[in-house]
């Protein structure tokens, strides 16, 4: 996997509570301790009505705030990323500001704004986003993830902060400064120094799901439920219903209809695999059985005579390498066309290598059903 640290553009990502040292500790376990180190080139806090205000005073004050005092102690160029700084607050379905999130109907619009903002973090292929759950409701934190999930890619990260006691809830801590300072913390406002501190990051490992997901989702918007729907639909057993009636293929909850030519073709695979023959139908175009083919196809209700005589005349031969190819290239363009990245159980595989490869329907495919017809019992 490509380490985050060498991309161009570096998002840090987090969801921020009430607390919003949990965003220097963070910066300070990537900066500081981390090799190579990550200094992020923009910053996007998700937070609610409260969290922005306190993000505002404690942490992005220019003069007062701890992360211009971050950047001037360990990484003057940070400065910068004070303008390239995002306060995405949440809102209720009347677009008002949340106190926090408490009810259902508050947690489904908090997980459609995550969502979209991980979904637009990941879009560039030049960003690496790192995301940090360490901040906000447990609710905020697993949804941050679970979207991560969803949209990251290799180059993207997500972790945890742990910071020991009694540092972890101290106001005044937002991280170890170069020169130590004295805090007092309960009971007995007892003195610290801040170079007990002990910052660790954890790095969370997650399943990238993106690969599942149709192009429509990647692109545009979709709430977060939509999109694991169709997560859990693309993680589905891939199966297939052919109604040569109106040369429809049924994949999944999707129809695709075909050009007679082609469709003939499609059926024809499924029939030879559905019928057992060997390498589950696949077939060499030497071996493809011309009349075989134009039986398939003049049984389609809309095959007209005219057009029979014209596919016939096209392969009076016998099939030619360049006619088979030209079939299985287009099938698979026109599956692709439709169905996205959905599409691999369903398109025309080979199968051995040259000059015996031969071609046939997609081992991913469970199940194969044509009406009226036996099935191959997957």
């Amino acid at each position: 996997m490509p380490d985050p640290a060498e991309l161009g553009r570096r998002i840090l990502l987090a969801v921020v509570g009430l607390t919003p040292q949990v965003v220097t500790e963070t910066l300070y376990a990537l900066v500081c301790r981390r090799d190579p180190p990550f200094l992020p080139t923009a910053l996007h806090l998700i937070t609610t009505a409260e969290g922005a205000e306190r993000i505002r005073l404690q942490l992005l004050d220019p003069e007062a705030g701890a992360f211009a005092a971050f950047a001037a102690d360990f990484a003057p160029a940070l400065s910068r990323v004070l303008a390239a700084t995002t306060v995405d607050v949440l809102r209720d379905g009347d677009g008002r500001p949340l106190d926090d999130v408490t009810s259902a109907e508050d947690g489904m619009r908090a997980a459609d704004r995550i969502a979209e903002v991980v979904r637009a973090a990941t879009a560039d292929p030049g960003t690496a986003v790192w995301a940090s759950i360490a901040g906000g409701r447990k609710t905020m934190g697993f949804l941050l993830g679970y979207a991560l999930s969803l949209y990251g890619r290799p180059q993207d990260r997500l972790s945890h902060v742990l910071v020991n006691a009694p540092f972890q809830d101290h106001p005044a801590f937002f991280y170890p400064p170069p020169k130590p300072r004295i805090l007092y913390v309960p009971p007995g406002n007892r003195p610290v120094r801040t170079d007990a501190a002990h910052i660790v990051l954890t790095d969370i490992p997650f399943v990238r799901l993106r690969s599942g997901l149709p192009d429509r989702l990647l692109q545009g918007r979709a709430s977060f439920a939509e999109t694991v729907a169709e997560a859990q639909e693309a993680l589905a057993p891939a199966r297939l219903v052919i109604d040569p009636s109106r040369r429809l293929l049924l994949c999944r909850d999707r129809s695709l209809r075909l050009p007679p030519v082609e469709f003939a073709f499609f059926l024809w695979l499924a029939r030879r695999r559905l019928q057992g023959a060997p390498e589950g139908g696949a077939i060499h175009w030497r071996e493809a059985d011309v009349n075989e083919y134009l039986e398939v196809y003049a049984s389609l209700p809309d095959a007209a005579a005219g057009h029979r005589g014209r596919v016939r005349k096209a392969i009076a031969a016998g099939i030619t390498k360049e006619w088979f190819e030209q079939r299985v290239t287009r099938i698979n363009k026109l599956v692709n066309a439709a169905l996205g990245l959905l599409a691999g159980p369903y398109q025309i595989v080979p199968r051995g290598g040259r000059p015996l490869t031969r071609y046939g329907l997609s081992p991913l495919l469970e199940s194969i059903i044509i009406p009226s017809e036996p099935t191959d019992g997957q």
